[in-house]
């Protein structure tokens, strides 16, 4: 809760959400807390107005879970590897044809979001890299 004004303004945007939508704040969650959390979800969304590195993002893709974010991270064309969706804040539309997108899957077509999902993770992690790459963030 960083901000508090604005998380007024979501609580009040939550409560105008219809009846069949819940939301769940559930604060910060510990990293060793993290893996019963994403098992219980299909998806990770997080339509951030910018993130340097957006780790929440990266940590959602190694559970295997396709994200859909805004486009102001770093991460970008993830449709087309299958993986997620950057789409632009402008406008809710894209964002609920997504999520009408993905409740549309069965199981045979959320399992190859999900399998590519941890990939793209997974290809992405050059330990050496990741270090000099937080040496340089926290110096």
């Amino acid at each position: 809760m960083e901000d508090p004004s604005y998380w007024q303004e979501c609580k009040r945007l939550i409560g105008q959400l219809p009846e069949n939508i819940t939301v769940n704040y559930m604060g910060e969650i510990p990293n060793q807390d993290l893996p019963p959390v994403f098992a219980k979800a299909h998806i990770f969304a997080l339509p951030t107005k910018g993130e340097n590195f957006g780790h929440a993002i990266f940590e959602a893709l190694s559970f295997g879970k396709p994200v859909l974010i805004s486009d102001q991270t770093p991460w970008r064309q993830l449709e087309s590897e299958k993986v997620g969706w950057d789409l632009s804040l402008n406008g809710t539309e894209k964002f609920k044809d997504v999520l009408e997108q993905v409740l549309g899957w069965d199981q045979k077509e959320y399992n190859v979001w999900s399998e590519n999902a941890f990939n793209f993770a997974k290809k992405r992690v050059d330990k050496d890299k990741m270090v000099e790459e937080y040496r340089k963030l926290f110096a």
